[in-house]
């Protein structure tokens, strides 16, 4: 994960395949690359996120952070223990109303210079309604978990656990979407303006499914 200004860039390696994603918000689109076909798919974020989300009823979200007093290190970094709670209600359909519950626990640090850098993109990514790429890098990773910041300008999630679920529907116990993540270091290093270069000689399409 790099974070520059306006920019972010994720790789990940799943056996033999690298999966790599930038994300820009000035200009409002997410890259998927593909290096086998050497094709990049282009996402319009507004859009996206729109789509992601229609149905929730944002204005009456809750959000709950609590502290729990307990310290810890990870990576060799200190940080604070915090739960979560994050819930949006579904429009009524039916007669029913389903709730979107993000719970977990996360250990974070607001004292990692590094940080700063990554909290402006997640802030930016939110003002400008762009919250399925702040949620990417959020603790739960649902339509909701951009929510999880507030106003701070120093939050840097080393670890997390969280659940996701629609409650109170049919499959209500049945569709719970757990997640993990554990920060193994951080590099201060400036960052090439390069790592965010889509490559002139792909192929490039249009994204169709969210992936």
């Amino acid at each position: 994960m790099r974070v520059k200004g306006l920019k972010l860039r994720l790789e990940s390696q799943h056996g033999p395949d690298t999966h790599i994603y930038i994300y820009d918000l000035e200009i409002g689109k997410r890259y998927r690359l593909e290096p086998r076909q050497k094709e990049i798919f282009v996402d319009d974020l507004a859009s996206r996120s729109k789509q992601w989300q229609s149905g929730l009823i944002l204005q009456n979200r809750r959000r709950v952070i609590t502290p729990t007093g307990r310290k810890s290190e990870v990576g060799g970094m200190g940080c604070d223990e915090y739960t979560f709670d994050l819930q949006a209600p579904t429009r009524p359909s039916h007669g029913m109303q389903i709730i979107l519950h993000d719970s977990g626990t996360v250990c974070v640090s607001q004292a990692i210079p590094d940080g700063i850098e990554f909290t402006n993109f997640v802030h930016e990514a939110q003002k400008r309604g762009f919250i399925s790429a702040a949620a990417v890098i959020s603790p739960s990773t649902s339509p909701i978990g951009a929510y999880f910041y507030g106003e701070q300008a120093n939050v840097l999630v080393l670890s997390a656990k969280s659940e996701s679920a629609y409650e109170g529907g049919p499959l209500h116990g049945m569709s719970v979407v757990e997640s993990s993540m554990v920060v193994t270091a951080v590099n201060s290093d400036p960052i090439p303006e390069d790592a965010f270069q889509l490559p002139v000689d792909w192929k490039i399409k249009k994204e169709v499914e969210p992936r």
